[in-house]
């Protein structure tokens, strides 16, 4: 399998797909991002969400990985280390949010595939390769109420 690479369009398109469904089923997503670790070809994937915090993190990311098992590609699967369930509150949640959509100007939901992003520091985090599907100041919850970036 060397060389072979993991993350391909097809993977980011089918990792987005899961997510979209999961926000269209729960609630908007503040944060969704496919952030590169330090180990070649090894992903970390970090959400945030208003209703992940009275839900719990081991609840949403059994929530996740289920979903994810079958509909998207074995290799991508195989190379996320971990999923991270980042609360509301984070400093870094919101920060990120506000520099994809307020300073780069980007809805990453309208990119298929994501939104590609390379060596960025934010709150103390650096992502040196990531994919963001979701960087949202705003959030609706289930009942569709607005809930403004904290």
């Amino acid at each position: 399998m060397a060389g072979k690479k993991v993350v391909t369009e097809r993977s980011l398109t089918q990792l987005q797909d899961v997510l979209q469904e999961i926000s269209e089923e729960r609630g908007q997503l503040r944060l969704a991002l496919l952030s590169s670790t330090e180990l070649a070809e090894r992903w970390s994937l970090l959400v945030s969400a208003p209703w992940m915090d009275d839900s719990g993190p081991r609840s949403v990311i059994t929530d996740i990985t289920s979903r994810l098992v079958g509909r998207v590609d074995k290799s991508l699967l195989s190379a996320i280390d971990h999923v991270t369930v980042i609360p509301g509150s984070d400093p870094f949640v919101t920060a990120f949010a506000k520099t994809v959509r307020g300073f780069l100007g980007v809805d990453p939901s309208t990119h298929r595939g994501g939104f590609q992003v390379h060596s960025i520091r934010i709150e103390g985090r650096d992502i040196g390769q990531g994919f963001v599907f979701a960087a949202n100041p705003r959030t609706e919850n289930l009942a569709g109420h607005k809930l403004a970036a904290r």
